[in-house]
């Protein structure tokens, strides 16, 4: 089984799709225990939807994920990144951000925003990122590419590219897989 948690309105076709407020997804609770079984999923992939719940119920989460993949599953998990735009902030991102409103053009205004805005309650960077679903159990974890990955399933799910630009999603987001 593959899950995809926090879907939105991208939802892949041999994916059990869940999301809390989009139609066509199964509604699922990331902050909540899974109602999935042990050891029953092969892939679980959230892209931005752990930055939505606080650090503790991200790290829940992430135990959950271990529980639920089988031995050998891997988990996606694709979440921005303040030290991220800091390092890749360039004159397109901070034209983006002002354009969205985030930012008169100053810099600090055009990181901050993913601090502020969105309905954010968590900030991420790799290290952390890292750290927790390794605290979480996953033995394995690998910073990765926006939509590469040696597992085939996993390449080309990073759809966030799609709402904001293919730039401004490399410019704000990390991503890791974890092999349980």
């Amino acid at each position: 089984m593959k899950i995809q948690f926090c879907s939105g309105e991208h939802r892949f076709e041999g994916w059990f799709n869940t999301d809390l407020e989009f139609e066509g997804n199964e509604k699922v609770d990331i902050t909540q225990p899974l109602p999935f079984a042990d050891e029953s999923a092969d892939y679980v992939f959230c892209s931005h939807g752990v930055e939505h719940v606080t650090a503790p119920q991200a790290f829940r989460f992430f135990q959950e994920c271990y529980r639920i993949l089988k031995r050998g599953g891997v988990m996606r998990i694709c979440v921005p990144s303040i030290s991220r735009v800091a390092t890749h902030l360039d004159q397109a991102y901070i034209n983006f951000t002002v354009q969205r409103g985030y930012s008169d053009g100053d810099k600090r205004q055009s990181i901050s925003h993913l601090i502020t805005h969105h309905g954010h309650l968590a900030c991420w960077g790799e290290d952390e990122l890292k750290t927790a679903i390794w605290c979480a159990g996953f033995p394995s974890i690998i910073s990765q590419q926006l939509n590469l990955s040696k597992h085939q399933d996993l390449r080309n799910l990073d759809k966030h590219g799609e709402v904001i630009g293919e730039w401004n999603n490399f410019v704000e987001s990390i991503v890791v897989e974890a092999v349980k």
